[in-house]
């Protein structure tokens, strides 16, 4: 049995700045607001979801990954440079970042009708393990973007390499250095 992964940045398309991208009906190419597209995205992902699933693979349904006003992966950097951090920090007094976690305020939220829709489409269709990344990432104090000196992030929004490892652990059994190769 293969494992296939379902993640994507569902919210994209409904984000102040998504220009023309929208969840559209390929019959009827047209954007209809944010009800019919949270709605398409969701019956898509059961298809794709049902298709998979009687193809015989396991499925595992992401959420949106948490999303930071900040660069996590400089900041990341900048926890072992003492010098640098004191001067971010004078620059900027609220941008308190502690251990690898960033407050809240500095963190984009995924909009809870869109993750309330995938996790719906993900558990309409027997079998399929679906996980919250902002559950996985955060708590009431903050969301983690670093573990020690390795930034989970690439970016503001991309997982790296070890943030896809902290997102799927406990989800897979494979071990992290062998999933490239899947």
């Amino acid at each position: 049995m293969q494992l296939v992964v379902l993640t994507g940045y569902w919210s994209a398309p409904f984000e102040a700045d998504a220009g023309d991208d929208a969840y559209v009906d390929p019959k009827h190419p047209v954007d209809d607001g944010v009800v019919a597209g949270i709605a398409r995205m969701r019956a898509a992902l059961i298809r794709t979801e049902t298709i998979l699933t009687h193809a015989g693979k396991k499925v595992i349904v992401l959420g949106d990954a948490p999303h930071f006003h900040l660069d996590p992966a400089r900041e990341a950097v900048t926890a072992f440079m003492p010098v640098r951090s004191w001067v971010e920090h004078q620059l900027d007094p609220a941008l308190a970042l502690t251990g690898g976690i960033a407050p809240l305020p500095r963190v984009v939220t995924p909009a809870r009708s869109i993750e309330n829709a995938v996790h719906a489409a993900a558990t309409t269709v027997g079998g399929i393990t679906y996980a919250s990344l902002y559950e996985r990432f955060c708590t009431l104090q903050g969301c983690r973007f670093s573990r020690g000196a390795a930034s989970l992030y690439v970016d503001s929004q991309h997982l790296s390499g070890v943030g896809g490892e902290f997102a799927l652990n406990g989800l897979i059994n494979v071990a992290p250095s062998t999933m490239a190769d899947k």
